[in-house]
C-alpha cells in the first residue's frame, strides 16, 4: 500500500512540475507567416548580401574592360593582338558578372528552401507538442482514476 501511495505522489508530482511547461499556450495563429520568415532571412542573410556585392564588383569589372574597348586604335586591323585582348577581358568580364548574378540567384534559392524546412520542422514541433499534450491530459486521467 506504501509503494502505491508514494507512486501516485511521484506521478502527480512529475504531473505537477514536469508537464507545467507544456500546459503553457501558444498564440492561436503562428506570429510569422512563411512569407514573414523568408523576407527576414533574405534580409538578414550575409551571404546573399556578399553575393549581391560581388554583383556589383563584377559589373564594375566589367565596366572598366568595356571602356578599353570603346575606341579601336587607327590603324589596327581586325587582328590586332591589343584589339583581340580587349575584347577578351570584355568579354571574360561580361562572364564574371552574369555567373554573379547566377550566384547571388542560387543563393537566394538556397536562403528560401532553408526557411522553408525550418519553417515546416516547426510546424512538425507544434503538432509533437499538442501530441503530447494530449497525452499528458490521458496521463492526468489515468492517474485520476488510479486514485
Amino acid at each position: 500500500m506504501r509503494k502505491v501511495a508514494v507512486t501516485v505522489i511521484f506521478l502527480g508530482m512529475l504531473m505537477v512540475f514536469g508537464a507545467a511547461p507544456a500546459w503553457a499556450k501558444e498564440p492561436a495563429y503562428p506570429e510569422l507567416t512563411l512569407q514573414q520568415a523568408v523576407k527576414l532571412a533574405l534580409a538578414n542573410s550575409n551571404a546573399l548580401k556578399a553575393a549581391g556585392l560581388d554583383i556589383d564588383r563584377a559589373y564594375e569589372v566589367r565596366q572598366d574592360a568595356a571602356d578599353k574597348l570603346s575606341f579601336i586604335p587607327v590603324g589596327a586591323g581586325p587582328f590586332d593582338p591589343m584589339v583581340e585582348q580587349a575584347f577578351t577581358a570584355l568579354v571574360t568580364a561580361d562572364l564574371g558578372w552574369q555567373m554573379a548574378k547566377k550566384s547571388y540567384t542560387a543563393r537566394n534559392d538556397a536562403v528560401t528552401v532553408a526557411v522553408y524546412q525550418a519553417y515546416n520542422d516547426v510546424l512538425k514541433a507544434e503538432e509533437n507538442v499538442a501530441t503530447l499534450e494530449l497525452a499528458v491530459k490521458s496521463a492526468e486521467q489515468e492517474v485520476i482514476a488510479a486514485q
